[in-house]
């Protein structure tokens, strides 16, 4: 990773973090029904995770949630914007930055369909996350093309597996790897800056740059602003990757008070948010009033179905996939927070037994 991408306090920082958080990972014998359980039935005291996520709009303005061109007041790079918002150093042209009135006016002008939300102000917004589970059971591909706005993970494709994740996409919201593998640098391996033309790309698709530095950034935007002039790229606010980490730090405290015998599977792993928890943030803070979460996957092997394992990502993509997850993330915290968001009304769940029925 380059040194100007992140900078050595906020590294620092995550790693004390992850070493506070960090429990044995759970054994990869457990069922879903088992791990489901878990999560369902010990969330019940940490209703706070609900509020707090409701709280979410009144914390961040939709404009707030991207890096704006007035966040940066030298107008030629980012050294002087608030450490909060980018938290590094490294320039970035103007001109790459959207103003206030293009984020207030995203969804005002767009037109429903291939990536355009609709300009309705009441939004239905589905989530859909990358995990196996997608292809067994319940085939949610028709409900989820019905909302108004989907967010999809990194590079996941829809071209073969319609049928179990639909084809709408609006958002892709990309990680530092898959940021720079599209972007085709050479800051990544290979095998993913070479691939950067089969991964998908939808007409009018806005792509979220997250938990990255402005480097990354950059390099999006140069490699795209050409070829594909109608592809929106954003460069997401860190306050919100901050808030999450927060989010999932609070989660852990609360089921270790108010739960006895928490199982370990919900307290293993380190607090770095993964990309459907980013997602549910952004969702809330771009105003969806309607969210429908699916493909909460688990650490690779810990998720069965009818008996049998379900692989850790639901796709295969130009040797793309992965098959275990990482274990920076804190994949159990998390499901006990989708469960309780769920049980609040905050947005509805859906797995291979259906979705729940919040809305």
């Amino acid at each position: 990773m380059a040194a100007d991408d992140v900078p050595w306090w906020r590294l620092a920082f995550a790693f004390a973090l992850a070493l506070a958080l960090a429990l044995p990972v759970s054994s990869s014998s457990s069922s879903s029904s088992h791990s489901s359980y878990s999560a369902s039935t010990s969330v019940g005291a940490c209703t706070s995770m609900s509020s707090r996520f409701t709280r979410l709009q009144k914390v961040f303005r939709k404009e707030d949630v991207f890096v704006r061109r007035d966040m940066c007041p030298t107008g030629n790079n980012l050294r002087k914007c608030r450490p909060h918002v980018v938290g590094v150093l490294a320039p970035v042209p103007p001109a790459m930055l959207p103003t206030v009135e293009e984020l207030k006016g995203d969804d005002a002008g767009a037109a429903a369909g291939d990536g355009g939300a609709p300009s309705s102000s009441l939004l239905r917004c589905a989530i859909v996350g990358n995990a196996g589970t997608m292809r067994v059971g319940t085939q949610h591909g028709a409900d989820i093309d019905s909302h108004d706005v989907v967010f999809r993970m990194n590079q996941a494709p829809t071209r073969r597996y319609e049928k179990a994740v639909g084809q709408k996409t609006t958002y892709r919201l990309l990680n530092r790897l898959w940021t720079l593998g599209y972007a085709s640098s050479r800051l990544v391996h290979a095998r993913y800056r070479l691939n950067s033309a089969r991964y998908p790309l939808e007409k009018g698709v806005t792509l979220i740059s997250s938990r990255t530095g402005p480097r990354a950034f950059v390099a999006l935007h140069g490699a795209l602003a050409k070829t594909r002039p109608d592809v929106t790229i954003r460069l997401l606010n860190n306050r919100l990757v901050v808030w999450c980490i927060d989010t999932i730090a609070s989660a852990k405290a609360c089921l270790r008070k108010s739960t006895t015998n928490t199982p370990s599977n919900l307290l293993s792993g380190g607090g770095t948010p993964s990309s459907g928890m980013v997602a549910v943030a952004v969702a809330l803070s771009l105003r969806c009033t309607n969210v429908s979460l699916y493909g909460v996957g688990g650490a690779a092997g810990s998720v069965r179905y009818q008996g049998r394992v379900v692989p850790y990502q639901y796709y295969v993509l130009n040797s793309s996939q992965r098959s275990r997850g990482n274990s920076v993330h804190s994949f159990g915290a998390e499901h006990a927070v989708a469960h309780a968001l769920s049980r609040g009304g905050v947005l509805r769940l859906c797995g291979p037994d259906g979705c729940s029925s919040s809305h």
